[in-house]
């Protein structure tokens, strides 16, 4: 009996240790992922709200772990493929008052010679029940867009925290 119990509550623990955290509607904070079903890549962005700042960082790695790009707090990235630097990329947040969108910035520069970078903003909506975002890419290379017409992403929420927040946060 003794023996059954203690399997019991091992089996337990195993599957709390591997469940998904449950997630909520907290806003945009929290972690959001979305997956290429071409290409094989995992994209991650992580928000958290500072006051009246918004802070944002993206992690992106391709199955075959040959491109990647890694982001700091700040929105400053860096771009690699096959372990070579390629470009930078530096993302600004901002909400505008009165909205329920994020406004996001980004401006990649190529490193590599005779490449070009390109500037885009995104619009990032929070979808009913708060489970995923939407963007919508409004702007490109100085290119407007309306909402209807622009190109579309959907992220679903993975976490309602961020791994490794930006240090002193929340302290």
């Amino acid at each position: 009996m003794k023996g059954r119990i203690c399997s019991l509550v091992a089996a337990a623990l195993a599957c709390a240790c591997t469940a998904r955290p449950s997630v909520s509607d907290t806003g945009f904070v929290g972690t959001w992922a979305r997956s290429g079903a071409i290409g094989g890549y995992r994209s991650i962005v992580s928000i958290l709200k500072d006051g009246d700042r918004w802070l944002f960082r993206w992690k992106l790695d391709t199955e075959d772990g040959t491109w990647k790009v890694r982001c700091d707090w700040s929105g400053r990235c860096e771009e690699f493929v096959d372990e070579k630097r390629i470009g930078t990329y530096t993302f600004h947040v901002r909400e505008e008052p009165g909205q329920d969108f994020l406004s996001v910035d980004c401006v990649r520069e190529d490193l590599r010679e005779g490449r070009n970078g390109y500037h885009y903003r995104d619009e990032l909506v929070l979808n009913p029940g708060g489970l995923s975002v939407t963007t919508y890419t409004l702007e490109l290379n100085g290119t407007l867009y309306p909402r209807e017409s622009a190109r579309k992403l959907t992220l679903e929420k993975i976490s309602n925290t961020v791994a490794d927040p930006p240090p002193g946060f929340g302290s």
